[in-house]
């Protein structure tokens, strides 16, 4: 193995959002060895940045969902991709229609900050989000709001939501739209829009070819749906044991986040 990509919550990171000492020392040791590390998160890199330190041992940093790449060591931006304008307009509408909460991200690197469009339900983890980053959000009034490219459009539904990411899928078919699970209350549905070619997957084979680096020569370890594009990259791939069964069917499971999946998938494939 050459390059070792991980998603970071629920995965890398247990239950109490920290690493654990063992995971801390293998990312260590594979530093030493001169394997790349890096991480894949659904997190911005304004958020990622508040959750992890700088010297953190990681080389490179794939940050919210595919949506951009970073050379950790130097904090250099490699690679950003936005929605255009028109996009925006288009899946916005269809959210409205079908009256599903969501936020608009600016674009890189100032995607913590957000336009919101609240269709008045109930909807207790799109209430916690908003209430998480109150200061960077701004209401979107729709009969004056002046649309502009975006990072990503996130939608927000309570439990289920598999018919409605499916419908969603049929009435966008040029754009992705990625299916989450909330990190917030861990039951919600999160609706991840991007431009067609953007998911954690894609941005991991765009680092690859970077590096020079062989499909076959990475290994990935993810927990949740919005791993799946990354997953799909290489044969050398695991979930933890807290990813949903759909997940677990599919690929090696090594032990859960809180109790030292990541290492275990080094040992079984270093």
């Amino acid at each position: 193995m050459k390059l070792i990509i991980t998603d970071l919550d629920g995965t890398l990171l247990n239950d109490r959002h920290a690493i654990s000492e063992i995971d801390l020392y293998t990312l260590e040791k594979l530093g030493k060895k001169k394997i790349i590390r890096a991480i894949a998160t659904g997190r911005s890199l304004y958020s990622f940045k508040e959750a992890i330190p700088p010297d953190f041992p990681i080389d490179f940093l794939i940050f919210s969902s595919g949506g951009g790449l970073m050379n950790w060591q130097t904090q250099t931006l490699l690679e950003t991709a936005e929605l255009t304008k028109e996009e925006v307009i288009e899946c916005t509408n269809i959210l409205m229609e079908q009256d599903i909460d969501f936020m608009i991200h600016e674009p890189i690197p100032e995607n913590h900050k957000f336009f919101y469009y609240s269709t008045g339900c109930k909807n207790p983890d799109f209430r916690r989000r908003l209430k998480l980053y109150e200061s960077f959000s701004t209401e979107l009034i729709k009969e004056s709001h002046r649309y502009k490219p975006a990072t990503q459009v996130l939608g927000i539904v309570p439990e289920g939501g598999e018919e409605t990411i499916e419908r969603l899928r049929k009435q966008m078919p040029d754009l992705n739209v990625i299916r989450a699970t909330s990190p917030l209350d861990k039951r919600s549905t999160w609706i991840e829009i991007f431009p067609k070619d953007v998911s954690k997957g894609h941005t991991a084979l765009l680092l690859a070819e970077r590096l020079e680096i062989d499909r076959a020569e990475i290994a990935v370890l993810g927990n949740d749906y919005n791993d799946l594009a990354m997953l799909e990259i290489t044969d050398n791939s695991f979930v933890v044991i807290n990813a949903p069964k759909e997940l677990k069917a599919r690929y090696d499971v090594v032990a859960s986040n809180n109790q030292n999946g990541f290492t275990e998938m080094i040992e079984r494939i270093i």
